[in-house]
């Protein structure tokens, strides 16, 4: 038997399973071992036996709430949300257990041995490191944090409010003010929005200049930090001092300030009241002033939080719309809780999820993964381990519990963890979760980059055959073909080659897949100034393109190398050159249903682009593009070598000053490098099929998600993923949604995942995509 843990003061993770997402509130609660503190549910605690034979002395740990969903008290909620003390609403059971015969059976009391006693003190006084989830944003080192009742700033801003209000009311430019005086209430709230995103809760307005921005992430409520980004943005002295709108009513208002990092409740008091009242018209207008007004707040601290994460966290309980129950625990797609501005992964993750890349009754990731999951000793830091959690907990919890959970008058958050994506981050993007990353909304496709690049088997799903790199010249005829090294898991379209002009009112159209070929082939994108090595043509600004620099698929009907799925990224990314900061661009991508990918794949020359090829290469190599340059001689003298030498290295880098070093530094003989280019083309050109044959082939892709992201500037905003329901086949809707699903009438065309929430909607922003993801089509 190995030894038992020693009693220590670190905290430890007993949060939730670590193969699955069992929570302590489950009815059998959590097992430690008692050896290494390694936590998992009883149904998975073999694996870790099977592994560490020796560690044969487990200590459970499971809490039973005392009363029903319909009593429990927000304040409890909040407890187990924020993985607080909730002794007040749930009792402790703890047991020691022995593994023995395969199996986890409790120890008697009578042998239970002062050593066996004094782990499990340690293990039940030991803090649960909640941190392991949740990512938390750390306070700013430059912020001074000050224990006083009230923060210095309050004085001088009553001073300002009094100043202020002497003087006419007047709109200031960034205020939101409405000619209406018609009392707002919870639904007309929504006028007010985040200046720098589309949240319309956890709002709060800076009492010194009257931006609106959201406030940080907390457990229920969506935040994505734009008003803390203001404050320390900011000039001296610091705009500290905000107002939540939420709590805002005639009987109560909140006031938190950043440099004290403190709440303070109902500061204005008596006259002073008014005369914040009327500082708050100047900021935003008669419909902030009404709030002031209005009897009840649609936020109140704790009570508006505990609802917040009541209705998130019961939807998927008896209270849930029917609609919802289809997806959790059934499919493969549904919740993923947001642990801190992971919204960008939770999107991605169930747009993949669509597409089958979590399968688990693909053999081939069932095998590796169940194979790998019973010999790693590194769970939390493995990604195998990571994806097998996100590829079982579905089959694994639907044949073991899914019946209890529907029929439990609990929130299923009680008795299991909504499943998250902390760990999985860790593992696959662990530059995204670093102290300030957390701090940041960050990009959902570097995020899709990251998994593409770590996990082959997605990978495989989703790369394209080989790219041949094509560089045309429509003045001359000359070809030049080569075979793209890198592997290529997604296709590009940059929004900035749409919008000739971006700083335009107003939203630009393209057809999707019309676009998306002109960029890939390079009718536009290829640079100004990009010249012709055979005749010397150049591209100018404002003309069309002569030469042009693009890409084609290799594939063939023969050996069908065109992935089962496909991933287009639409950059809206624009960087502002007036202003210095990086815009969204808007455009509206259209016919994005369907995509035909059959302009994409490389075909074999005509005889006739041949012989134009031909003729251009026969001139490219007897150097009759550089007679009577002066580079030409630059280069002899220098580097003093002859002049097939220079013209070669002129040829291929363009310029002597780009010529001169590399000649220095590597070893150039004479035509040999333009010999094989011609040669590689030629053998370019042969891998290709005939065009015939290529029109017999299945080159159409159908919508299946999208991910969209919603705010004004690419570095801040909230992801959301949808799947379209109406391009499911039946055995589609059994492999993505479950078994039996192909009876269901969805009452909608999409299913609308955010972060813990599903909805079904009729419409999706489609046009306004950031990451589309298609399946193929098969004839």
């Amino acid at each position: 038997m190995a030894t038992l843990r020693p009693m220590t003061d670190d905290s430890i993770h007993s949060w939730e399973c670590m193969y699955c997402f069992r929570n302590r509130y489950t009815p059998t609660g959590l097992f430690l071992c008692m050896h290494c503190d390694f936590c998992t549910c009883r149904d998975h605690a073999f694996i870790h036996q099977k592994q560490h034979p020796e560690h044969v002395y487990w200590f459970q740990i499971a809490r039973h709430l005392r009363i029903a969903q319909e009593t429990l008290p927000k304040e409890g909620l909040m407890h187990i949300v924020a993985g607080d003390d909730d002794d007040e609403i749930a009792d402790y059971q703890t047991a020691v257990y022995h593994f023995k015969a395969g199996a986890l059976t409790p120890l008697p009391p009578e042998e239970v041995t002062d050593e066996l006693n004094m782990c499990a003190t340690g293990l039940i006084s030991a803090s649960c490191n909640i941190d392991s989830i949740i990512f938390r944003q750390t306070t700013p080192s430059n912020v001074v944090v000050q224990q006083e009742p009230i923060c210095q700033a309050l004085g001088p801003l009553k001073q300002h409010i009094l100043s202020v209000n002497k003087s006419p009311l007047e709109k200031r430019p960034n205020s939101h003010s409405s000619s209406s005086t018609t009392e707002i209430t919870p639904e007309t709230q929504q006028i007010f929005k985040c200046h720098d995103c589309d949240l319309t809760e956890n709002l709060w307005l800076c009492l010194h200049c009257g931006f609106i921005g959201c406030g940080r992430q907390q457990p229920g409520i969506k935040g994505c930090s734009h008003m803390l980004k203001h404050h320390e943005a900011s000039s001296t002295p610091k705009h500290a001092l905000v107002l939540r709108l939420g709590s805002l009513c005639k009987s109560a208002h909140e006031i938190y300030c950043y440099t004290c990092d403190i709440d303070h409740d109902n500061v204005f008091q008596g006259e002073f009241y008014h005369e914040f009242a009327k500082y708050l018209q100047v900021l935003g207008g008669n419909a902030l002033y009404n709030l002031v007004g209005r009897d009840e707040a649609v936020e109140l601290t704790l009570n508006a939080h505990s609802d917040q994460i009541m209705l998130n966290l019961d939807i998927y309980g008896t209270a849930a719309v029917d609609a919802a129950k289809l997806f959790w625990p059934a499919g493969l797609v549904g919740p993923l809780r947001n642990t801190g501005n992971t919204c960008y992964a939770n999107a991605v993750i169930n747009a993949l999820r669509a597409c089958a890349a979590f399968d688990p009754e693909n053999v081939d990731i069932k095998n590796s993964l169940a194979a790998h999951r019973e010999v790693c000793p590194n769970t939390l830091g493995c990604q195998k381990c990571q994806k097998a959690r996100l590829c079982f907990f579905k089959k694994e919890e639907q044949n073991a519990d899914s019946t209890l959970i529907l029929n439990s008058k609990l929130p299923i958050f009680v008795l299991y963890s909504v499943p998250h994506l902390s760990h999985y981050i860790r593992c696959y993007a662990p530059e995204l979760v670093t102290a300030d990353a957390c701090r940041k909304q960050q990009d959902a496709s570097e995020f899709l980059y990251s998994v593409l690049a770590r996990d082959e088997e997605i990978r495989r799903s989703f790369a394209l055959p080989a790219l041949r790199k094509e560089t045309i010249c429509r003045m001359c005829g000359w070809r030049k073909y080569v075979l793209e090294e890198a592997e290529t898991t997604t296709l590009q379209l940059n929004c900035i080659f749409i919008e000739s002009y971006p700083e335009a009112e107003g939203e630009t159209f393209a057809d999707m897949t019309q676009a998306l070929t002109d960029e890939f082939i390079g009718r536009v994108g290829t640079p100004d100034g990009f010249r012709c090595d055979a005749c010397g043509a150049q591209n100018m600004t404002g003309t069309e393109r002569i030469i042009s620099l693009g890409y084609h698929i290799i594939a063939s009907p023969d050996v069908d190398r065109l992935p089962p799925c496909l991933i287009v990224v639409a950059n809206r990314a624009y960087y502002n050159v007036a202003t210095g900061a990086i815009q969204k661009l808007q455009t509206a991508l259209l016919n994005t249903e369907q995509i035909d990918l059959r302009q994409l794949i490389a075909v074999r020359d005509s005889q006739e682009d041949l012989k134009k090829s031909k003729e251009a290469w026969s001139r490219l190599l007897n150097e009759q593009s550089l007679e009577g340059s002066d580079d030409v001689d630059q280069v002899m003298n220098i580097c003093n070598c002859n002049r097939e030498v220079a013209v070669a290295a002129l040829l291929r880098w363009r310029t002597a000053e780009e010529a001169i070093p590399r000649i220095l530094s590597e070893s150039i003989t004479e035509k040999a490098f333009f010999e094989e280019e011609y040669l590689e083309t030629l053998r370019c050109n042969d891998e290709a099929p005939r065009r015939e044959s290529v029109e017999t082939m299945d080159t159409k892709y159908k919508l299946r998600a999208i991910v969209e992201h919603r705010g004004m500037t690419v570095d801040s905003g909230h992801y959301v993923a949808y799947i379209s329901l109406s391009s499911l086949t039946d055995a589609e809707r059994n492999q993505v949604f479950g078994v039996g699903s192909e009876s269901t009438t969805y009452p909608g065309a999409w299913l609308v995942i955010d972060d813990d929430k599903i909805t079904i909607a009729d419409e999706a922003p489609v046009a306004a995509g950031y990451l589309y993801f298609y399946v193929r089509m098969r004839a």
